[in-house]
């Protein structure tokens, strides 16, 4: 005799979490060429504890792990985005705060997001831009061409220079 209720299988998809490790084998160089980041800058985001775990060697080297350079990462972006070294700072602390923080950080996350796609439209407009200059210089170099567009060109036609 059936109830009327089926009968419904849990269903869980596994997630896959890289662990990176900590453990320090990289210094400010190695990161900047790994990460095509200023020297200054990653001395700069850890002088201001936007990484809060690089350790350090006897002689006083910031040594970076793969953990580090996922915080790195994170933290450049971030600022890349447009946050202010406050507002990243805030993260942190939120990251460090544990779970109960999840819901703060993803809207910031969120927001950035959203941030960076409109920054990458206005880029794509500017690309555009710079194309069609750059088919319009490759004709007048092929063709030896005067090119009409200059401003400062249009000047001597209006004064009769031409």
């Amino acid at each position: 005799m059936s109830t009327g209720r089926q009968k419904v299988k849990k269903i869980t998809e596994e997630t896959t979490e890289t662990v990176y490790s900590r453990e320090p084998k990289y210094t400010v160089k190695d990161i900047s060429e790994m990460l095509g980041l200023s020297k200054h800058a990653i001395r700069y985001y850890d002088n201001e504890n936007l990484l809060p775990y690089v350790s350090r060697s006897e002689s006083n080297i910031r040594l970076f792990s793969d953990y580090d350079i996922q915080w790195l990462k994170t933290v450049n972006c971030l600022r890349y985005s447009g946050l202010s070294i406050a507002q990243i700072k805030n993260y942190i602390k939120m990251c460090l705060q544990g779970d109960e923080t999840i819901i703060d950080r993803a809207k910031i996350i969120f927001q950035q997001e959203k941030v960076l796609e409109e920054k990458a439209k206005e880029i794509a407009k500017q690309i555009e831009v710079i194309k069609y200059k750059k088919a319009y210089y490759e004709k007048l170099i092929l063709e030896k061409g005067i090119d009409k567009c200059n401003p400062f060109k249009e000047k001597d036609y209006i004064l009769g220079k031409n």
